[in-house]
């Protein structure tokens, strides 16, 4: 190779250095993203605080070390809303170093932070469906950088035992005394990992469970899903038809008891009724129409008129008397709570008692009360004599009595409608009262002090016209109420508070 081979190729070579350098040059420049300040204003400073991440690490990674490179770059990447903010901020006549520009910017994107409101927000935050516990730490940690925590660490971890939506995770943090942030994090990630390991085996279980289902049908047929009798009584033990798939559905036949559905077992997770809550018990797991405790049925061959004698007990020896019963308009029963029901047992009431299947909802609630069963007696009203024979429900817990609408009716001590009472006169207690009645009483040893707010300046208001049938009685008054030492006459010296009288007639031909 000759010298002016080697010259060219070393040219050439460095030319193209040169426009694969520019071209790097050009695609970052063009990658980093522009700042635009116009867009949403409630995320504004985490947006700036962002992009000025972003831009220090291109700086570094470009080794741009002169200010007014940066400034330039920082100007150029910015955009051209960025660009006319930046000389509203800093005229162009102008030059202010790297670090100065950046202080006026966050001077004008960053604002003061109100450390009490950041904090409450911060309270506020919880796990949300699907978020793993790792990135609600990471939100929580970018939260806390406004809030000015002593020990971040520390305030994130009770964040998260407070706000971690699954519970048993939250046992698990609370088992370990004392742990740390990160033993958290490790707790929470073997619980979360093992879940997703669960939820695999379970799919791969109950696929398994239908290729064999669907396979014994293909197998057996029709004889195999009906149940073969001669496997059980016969003599025909073999394990094809004695055991395993008697009286059961196989295939696609085969129906789940918690959602009525076939395709699925009631364990399997894809099952609708999984976190459903039924209509009829309260429980969790089913649906209404699968519900089995609205169809259970008395057993055969039970003696029924002995489980209703053991129902029913009579207790009629004496009365009992109860303080503080509430009444409530809106209630359709008469309520009692479990530990007064066990009082009046135990001083024999004359009531007789009864199970109850009856289910009672508080008003806004969907959760039924519990209910342990109900009595009937006879209630006395002393305040206005009536008597009535009621029934009462037992509900467990503690609490007040409760008279329904129906029954505070029936005693007397509810009434719904306008009422129309007795409207007395005070004249004759003014007559049989006089001398209490007479005049204006004054406070013995007191001093009344006006407080005023000093920061509203006086006002001196112009006087109204007064209507030329109410000026007379306009001046009896005044007269009477300096009589009664109630106002007082103003100096003649100016006063800095002047309000204008209003004065209203009155029905009887007074005025106030």
């Amino acid at each position: 190779m000759s010298d002016n081979e080697a010259v060219e190729g070393a040219s050439a070579s460095q030319q193209s250095s040169s426009q694969e350098s520019a071209q790097f040059k050009a695609t970052e420049i063009k990658g980093l993203a522009c700042f635009n300040p116009r867009d949403d204003p409630n995320t504004l400073s985490i947006r700036w605080k962002r992009w000025k991440r972003s831009f220090n690490l291109y700086l570094r990674a470009k080794g741009i070390t002169m200010d007014s490179q940066k400034v330039a770059l920082l100007l150029h990447t910015g955009g051209d809303d960025f660009q006319e903010l930046y000389y509203t901020l800093i005229p162009e006549n102008e030059e202010k170093g790297f670090k100065e520009s950046f202080e006026v910017l966050d001077n004008c994107f960053v604002p003061k932070v109100n450390i009490p409101f950041e904090r409450h927000l911060f309270r506020q935050m919880c796990q949300v469906a699907g978020e793993t516990v790792d990135q609600f730490v990471c939100r929580l940690r970018q939260k806390a950088f406004t809030c000015e925590f002593a020990d971040v660490d520390e305030t994130i971890r009770d964040q998260l035992i407070e706000k971690c939506r699954n519970t048993k995770l939250r046992r698990k943090f609370l088992e370990k005394i004392n742990a740390s942030l990160k033993d958290l994090q490790d707790i929470a990630r073997a619980h979360e990992a093992v879940e997703i390991q669960m939820r695999s085996l379970e799919q791969s279980d109950s696929q398994q469970s239908e290729d064999g289902q669907i396979n014994a049908v293909g197998q057996f047929g029709k004889k195999n899903q009906r149940g073969n009798k001669d496997g059980v009584h016969g003599n025909n033990t073999s394990g094809r038809y004695g055991r395993g798939t008697f009286g059961q559905k196989t295939g696609t036949d085969q129906r789940c008891f918690n959602c009525n559905r076939v395709g699925h077992f009631a364990r399997d997770t894809i099952c609708p009724a999984r976190d459903q809550r039924c209509n009829e018990c309260g429980i969790r797991g089913h649906f209404s129409a699968c519900c089995r405790k609205k169809n259970s049925k008395i057993p055969q061959g039970r003696n029924q008129e002995e489980d209703e004698s053991r129902k029913k007990k009579v207790y009629q020896e004496k009365t009992e008397q109860l303080d503080g019963v509430l009444i409530d308009s809106g209630a359709s029963c008469n309520l009692v709570d479990y530990e007064t029901w066990t009082n009046l047992k135990n001083n024999n009431i004359d009531c007789q008692s009864t199970k109850s299947e009856k289910k009672l909802f508080a008003y806004g609630q969907k959760e039924p009360i519990e209910v342990a069963g109900t009595f009937v007696a006879e209630i006395v009203c002393k305040a206005s004599g009536e008597k009535s024979i009621e029934e009462f429900t037992v509900i467990k817990g503690a609490g007040k009595p409760l008279l329904g609408k129906s029954t505070a009716e029936k005693l007397k001590v509810l009434h719904v409608g306008p009422f129309y009472g007795a409207q007395g006169s005070d004249t004759d207690i003014r007559k049989e009262y006089a001398d209490t009645f007479f005049g204006v009483r004054k406070l013995k040893n007191y001093q009344l002090k006006l407080h005023i707010n000093k920061d509203v300046k006086p006002v001196p208001q112009g006087v109204r016209r007064l209507p030329f049938g109410l000026r007379g009685k306009v001046d009896e008054k005044l007269d009477d109420l300096l009589a009664k030492d109630i106002i007082e006459e103003v100096p003649n010296s100016p006063t800095e508070w002047v309000s204008p009288l209003v004065v209203v007639p009155k029905p009887d031909g007074d005025v106030r």
